[in-house]
C-alpha cells in the first residue's frame, strides 16, 4: 500500500480544524496512520483511491466527513472558442455525435 507524508499544519488550514481533530478523524476515511513526527503525518492509503495521493484530496474527503463541504466538488471553467467538428464518413460511423459540456 502506498504511503504519503502530509503536513498537519496544511491539512489543518485546508479544513479549518485542529491538528488533533485531523489525527482523530483520518482513520474514518480508511487511511492508516503509520507515523506522526512533529508536523509530518505519514499515512498509508488504498491504491484504489488516487484522490488520497495528495493533501488536497485527503482534505476534500475530511471536509465531507466533518460536514464542512458536502457533495461533489463544483468546478468552473472559462468560456472558450474551442470547438470540435466531425468530418468524413469513416469517423461518423464510429462517432456519429460529439457533444460539448
Amino acid at each position: 500500500m502506498p504511503v504519503i507524508h502530509l503536513s498537519l499544519a496544511r491539512l489543518s488550514s485546508y479544513c479549518k480544524v485542529s491538528e488533533n481533530e485531523i489525527i482523530e478523524k483520518i482513520p474514518y476515511l480508511g487511511i492508516d496512520i503509520e507515523d506522526i513526527s512533529g508536523d509530518l503525518l505519514s499515512v498509508e492509503y488504498s491504491p484504489n483511491r488516487p484522490d488520497f495521493s495528495s493533501e488536497a484530496g485527503i482534505a476534500r474527503s475530511l471536509k465531507g466527513l466533518l460536514g464542512i463541504e458536502t457533495g461533489p466538488p463544483e468546478y468552473s471553467f472559462p468560456k472558450s472558442k474551442f470547438s470540435i467538428s466531425v468530418s468524413g464518413d469513416e469517423i461518423r460511423k464510429v462517432r456519429p455525435v460529439v457533444r460539448g459540456l
